[in-house]
């Protein structure tokens, strides 16, 4: 490359900063009405991050803000944030949810994480050994901390689902939560399903049986009938 470049020395800040504060000044009021609209699916983080690009955006046009937007909300999806967490801060919300409770023990939560019995291992943990210290410490960065709570008549350490809802709406994208609390309900449906369909097995299963021990019955009744008549007979 031929292209020559100044020295960082010669670099001037002050005529950029002059610059931006004019730029700022001269359109406060246009900056202000564009920073009261909203991109729907960012969480709030991710808003307050975007913000002074979306401003720039709209005054650019429709077209810059739009394509602003669509960076903006697949940079903060799930595909994309898994590594921060939020990923798995849906497994455990979904949890929470499916088992009907607002808190539960530490280990119970690890469990589940895992795919022990019929639930599904978090992605999260692929390849490193699961346990509570090392969820706790993978928390801890989103002000998550276990606490003593009470189940039952056991008291041990765990976690609230209030703290994990705060933690939703600062770093996970509305759209990932609303498509997560849809697969839960969609899992819903087919345990339902499962459990019509076991029921109904169940059902014919003892219709079947029914003949098999009305017939036993009957033979029962018949000995017991020889059986009397007998000892009839021999009281004679």
């Amino acid at each position: 490359m031929t292209e020559k470049c100044a020295p960082l020395t010669e670099f001037k800040p002050e005529t950029i900063t002059a610059k931006c504060v004019r730029f700022a000044g001269d359109n406060s009021e246009l900056i202000a009405r564009a920073a009261l609209e909203t991109v729907p699916g960012l969480n709030d983080r991710a808003a307050d991050t975007f913000e002074p690009l979306f401003v720039l955006a709209r005054m650019a046009g429709p077209e810059w803000f739009e394509r602003a937007a669509e960076a903006a909300l697949f940079l903060t999806s799930s595909q994309n944030s898994d590594l921060q967490g939020a990923g798995l801060l849906l497994d455990i919300l979904t949890i929470f949810v499916e088992c009907n409770v607002d808190k539960m023990f530490s280990r119970s939560v690890v469990a589940c994480l895992r795919g022990d019995g019929e639930w599904i291992a978090s992605t999260f943990f692929s390849g490193k050994p699961l346990n509570e210290l090392l969820l706790a410490q993978t928390l801890r960065p989103y002000g998550i901390r276990p606490v003593h709570i009470r189940v039952g008549e056991e008291i041990n350490k765990g976690y609230r689902l209030d703290d994990f809802k705060n933690c939703l709406r600062r770093y996970v994208p509305r759209i990932d939560v609303d498509a997560r609390l849809e697969q839960i309900k969609a899992n819903a449906v087919l345990r339902q399903e499962a459990r019509a369909e076991e029921a109904g097995r169940l059902k014919k299963e003892a219709e079947a049986k029914k003949p098999v021990l009305q017939e036993r019955q009957r033979q029962e009744e018949m000995a017991m009938d020889q059986l009397a008549g007998i000892l009839a007979g021999a009281a004679k």
